[in-house]
């Protein structure tokens, strides 16, 4: 993107002369074409889980109404958080941002995809203060299971109800960034 036309997107969502670092904090005018999402100062691990201490947001990345209502989620619901390990390479890295739901916080039981094969959800959840992020599927109603992407080094965990009830779902993923590496 062109520093002009960045210059313009920040002058439509936050008024003219105001740059990214100006005033990241405040609202932007209720008729934007644009949408604030908090990054929160929270990491979710992928690998052994992080225990966060803040949930505070630190800065806010913009993202269009229109394709954030396209994807389902409101913006009342949407969070930012950051991405530590490497059990959700290839798809996930060190460092990537997540945009999480947190209006779904369930993992439907029961639920096949047209193969056969139960439904898998990518989403982020915590369970003894830790933070994680991963696929989740519930064959059973009584039955959880948590797939990392690298599955070579990390193995699946199996969940019973008690141990289910013991876990809090964040949130679904509904998109991600990476960084480029070379």
């Amino acid at each position: 993107m062109e520093p002009r036309e960045l210059r313009r997107l920040f002058e439509k969502a936050y008024g003219p002369g105001v740059g990214p670092s100006g005033e990241a904090h405040r609202s932007l005018d209720p008729g934007s074409d644009f949408a604030m999402v908090p990054l929160h100062d929270v990491e979710l691990a992928a690998g052994s889980g992080f225990t966060n201490d803040s949930e505070e947001a630190g800065t806010h990345l913009l993202f269009r109404r229109d394709w954030m209502q396209k994807v389902g989620v409101g913006t009342k619901d949407a969070r930012l958080v950051r991405v530590r390990g490497d059990s959700m390479e290839p798809m996930l890295f060190d460092s990537d941002v997540v945009l999480l739901d947190t209006s779904r916080t369930d993992v439907p039981a029961g639920r096949k995809r047209a193969s056969g094969e139960h439904s898998r959800y990518l989403v982020a959840f915590e369970r003894n203060g830790e933070a994680r992020v991963k696929w989740a599927e519930r064959p059973a109603d009584d039955t959880l299971v948590i797939f990392s992407e690298n599955s070579v080094a990390y193995r699946p965990e199996f969940y019973l109800r008690s141990e289910i009830d013991e876990m809090r779902i964040i949130g679904h993923v509904v998109w991600w960034c990476h960084t480029v590496r070379g």
